[in-house]
């Protein structure tokens, strides 16, 4: 059996058994989901217990951010195309779900800002 398996899904619906998934570890793609509590309800559905959640998404808005200042200019005059995250808010959610070892913060990762949620399935 293979340790590592990749399906086509979507965050709100992903397309495997209650309990199988071990580990989640999602990079940049938060800001794309379209119900965020759905999304969490099926991460927390599909996560074993115990399994671990790692939510990552690049803070491009922070000028730290080596692309700041580029897509800020890209952006100029078209609004902000996509759902800004906070992960205070995420964490609260996954608390809610039962989640433990809750942490939600923006912190530098791989050198780079980023807003970052973790948990472990309660």
């Amino acid at each position: 059996m293979p340790r590592i398996s990749v399906v086509d899904g979507a965050a709100e619906a992903i397309p495997v058994a209650d309990g199988s998934v071990d580990a989640v570890w999602s990079v940049n793609t938060m800001h794309h989901w379209t119900d965020l509590d759905g999304a969490l309800g099926e991460i927390h559905r599909v996560l074993r217990p115990g399994g671990r959640l790692v939510l990552v998404d690049e803070d491009m808005d922070d000028p730290a951010h080596p692309f700041h200042e580029r897509l800020r200019r890209r952006r100029a005059g078209h609004g902000h195309p996509f759902e800004v995250i906070d992960p205070v808010d995420v964490a609260a959610r996954l608390r809610r779900l039962g989640f433990t070892s809750v942490h939600g913060s923006q912190e530098p990762v791989a050198g780079r800002p980023a807003r970052v949620a973790r948990g472990v399935r309660g």
